[in-house]
């Protein structure tokens, strides 16, 4: 995939709390820390940048809200995404997945595209399966 993808998981007690886009997960862990993040060669990594409240997001509260996958092949709609994830990490399009665990929501995948673009049915198959495979990773903890 030439589309730069970032991902993040929690570890129960293994890293300093920060927030950061990408997958998190609140089930039996208290901490939000990012552990992967894929990106396309040239491509600025938002891994260690812990400046945006994730969880106050318009993005994150939609999820929230409607507990079903956002896909934004640009964001001339609402939810506006944070202002800093456009002009800093020039980020044009994204989708994100809800990881919902015991009726709440844990955590999300987050996969951004430096362009405008429509999702496929491929890519957000692709979302699904990683949505799933969080899920099965979890439930075998």
């Amino acid at each position: 995939m030439a589309e730069p993808t970032q991902t993040a998981t929690d570890r129960a007690g293994e890293s300093p709390p920060t927030t950061e886009t990408g997958r998190r997960s609140r089930v039996r862990w208290k901490i939000f820390t990012m552990l992967l993040a894929l990106v396309a060669p040239g491509v600025r990594s938002i891994r260690r940048d812990g400046s945006l409240d994730q969880r106050a997001l318009n993005t994150v509260v939609w999820l929230q809200q409607h507990r079903k996958p956002l896909v934004q092949p640009h964001f001339r709609e609402a939810p506006q995404p944070p202002e800093a994830l456009k002009d800093v990490y020039n980020v044009r399009a994204q989708t994100l997945g809800p990881i919902i665990r015991a009726g709440e929501m844990a955590g999300w995948i987050s996969i951004h595209s430096l362009r405008e673009r429509e999702w496929s049915p491929p890519d957000l198959a692709a979302l699904a399966q990683a949505t799933q495979r969080v899920h099965d990773a979890l439930d075998g903890m």
